[in-house]
């Protein structure tokens, strides 16, 4: 069974977020695949398999697209890039408690818009591992 990759994609529109982390997650399992980048471990290579029961884990359950678009916070897309990055960072400040710290790194022509954020006090300790759901048992 293969291993699961994960992507992370940002935009204020959903569909371009949801795009942009499949195609992340496709050149992992690519990077992976063709065996070529140094940093990858060898045990990667070897089985290994963490199962979840989805039916015990409800937000690990698969949704429509039209619902999980429909919870995440709205951003008025038609927005300038200042406006958007504003609103985002009110939604995340609201969200958790802490407020990001925001530099904007878009080049001076301006075709097209670059941002560095940091979350003080947040945390992310997925460290690379996802976990994936379990597999119907084969028959023989």
């Amino acid at each position: 069974m293969a291993d699961v990759f994960g992507g992370g994609g940002a935009h204020a529109d959903p569909a371009v977020a949801l795009s942009r982390a499949l195609t992340e997650a496709v050149q992992s399992r690519l990077s992976t695949i063709s065996g070529l980048r140094d940093d990858i471990p060898a045990d990667t290579y070897r089985e290994r398999r963490v199962l979840i029961d989805l039916d015990l884990v409800p937000e690990a359950r698969l949704r429509d697209w039209s619902e999980a678009a429909a919870r995440e916070p709205a951003v008025d897309v038609s927005a300038g890039a200042a406006e958007q990055l504003d609103q985002l960072a009110w939604l995340v400040a609201d969200m958790t408690g802490h407020q990001p710290l925001i530099t904007d790194l878009s080049p001076a022509h301006g075709d097209f818009h670059v941002c560095r954020v940091i979350g003080p006090g947040l945390r992310h300790d997925s460290q690379g591992k996802f976990a994936r759901p379990a597999a119907a048992p084969e028959v023989v």
